[in-house]
């Protein structure tokens, strides 16, 4: 007799919506749907981020294995977050509500949106150095004013810093204004300008508040800004190393132009 696996708890939390479907080795994805997630019930995900232009870059950020979720976020203009299946991959679309979640649901789907940030925030360390400036851990339900000055990075795992007064930039190149909110880690920040003020919030805290789909949809829109800004500059150093190259007579000219 052939056992079933016990179906995720995340199903009692979030509403199907669709059957699960199984994907080819290869086959994409692009997480463009804000209001949607998907739970891997068999194999592994690469999540990439991929230029649109076509002929442009593609770089592997993370891998979701069995059991974790994949969200989706706001299209950006200029670059795709995407996933792509590996061997053997079953995928069961979610839809993500507006309202806010009971604590006993926020603390069965924290634990899968923590690791979807985590994945983000370590493919970010990988794009952007911060400056060297004093660090502060930011703690979940606590409370900043005149936060300026310093570098605010989670004091443990994942928080959720919402700016209430002021602006700041997000690992140093998104602009964040009054009412946004960002996702900190140990390798993802905030700087605040010198009159904000803030607030921590845990994930399961997030999660108890309405419009909290938005919140967590959002964080791929901020990581494709980020890394369109690094994209961009890797672009624009090898079209500089190619010109010099070819003024020197190293290679042909018309095989940069091209």
């Amino acid at each position: 007799m052939t056992s079933l696996a016990a179906p995720s708890p995340l199903l009692a939390v979030l509403d199907s919506a669709g059957e699960p479907q199984a994907l080819e080795g290869g086959r994409r994805l692009p997480l463009d749907q804000p209001d949607r997630a998907w739970l891997v019930e068999g194999g592994a995900v690469d999540i990439h981020a991929r230029q649109r232009d076509g002929g442009g870059m593609r770089d592997f950020l993370f891998q979701v294995p069995a059991g974790g979720l994949l969200f989706g976020g706001e299209a950006h203009p200029d670059l795709a977050l995407m996933a792509m299946a590996g061997p053997d991959v079953r995928l069961h679309p979610l839809s993500l509500p507006g309202a806010g979640l009971s604590t006993e649901a926020a603390r069965v789907l924290a634990p899968k949106v923590d690791d979807w940030i985590k994945g983000l925030a370590a493919a970010l360390a990988r794009a952007v150095v911060p400056r060297d400036r004093s660090q502060r851990g930011l703690a979940g339900g606590e409370r900043l004013e005149r936060a300026g000055e310093q570098t605010l990075v989670a004091r443990q795992g994942v928080v959720w810093a919402r700016l209430e007064l002021g602006r700041g930039r997000f690992v140093d190149l998104v602009e964040v204004f009054a009412g946004g909110m960002v996702p900190l880690t140990q390798s993802c920040w905030l700087r605040p300008g010198e009159d904000a003020a803030l607030r921590g919030y845990s994930t399961v805290a997030l999660l108890r508040a309405a419009g909290w789909s938005r919140r967590v949809s959002s964080a791929n829109r901020l990581a494709a800004q980020v890394l369109a800004h690094d994209f961009g500059g890797r672009a624009e150093r090898e079209a500089r190393r190619l010109t010099e190259r070819a003024e020197s007579g190293e290679i042909d000219r018309d095989r940069v132009l091209r």
